[in-house]
């Protein structure tokens, strides 16, 4: 489902001062989600390397009790949500529409 924000500007306040505000933090937002997102995946890239599994196959084996607990995967664990939460936020945001009235 498509998100969308609607924004009323006052009288003094223009439509195209808002739209840049806004489009420019959103913009900014992606750009350090895209960053956080570049750097968790070479996290789980060495992981998958040391292990010789994807970090997808890894974290269904840890979810359903198929690994143990060692600090590795635990970390590995973590980085994986990790992925996944800033995976959730950027696609959010690609697909958030914003009217202005």
């Amino acid at each position: 489902m498509m998100s969308s924000i609607t924004i009323t500007a006052g009288y003094r306040t223009g439509k195209r001062q808002i739209s840049s505000l806004l489009e420019n933090a959103l913009n900014r937002e992606k750009k350090i989600l895209q960053t956080a997102l570049q750097r968790t995946l070479a996290k789980l890239q060495d992981f998958e390397k040391r292990y010789n599994l994807t970090s997808a196959e890894f974290f269904e084996r840890y979810q359903t009790g198929k690994t143990d607990d060692r600090n590795d995967f635990v970390d590995w664990a973590g980085e994986y949500q990790i992925f996944q939460s800033i995976n959730e936020k950027i696609q959010a945001l690609e697909e958030l529409t914003i009217e202005y009235h």
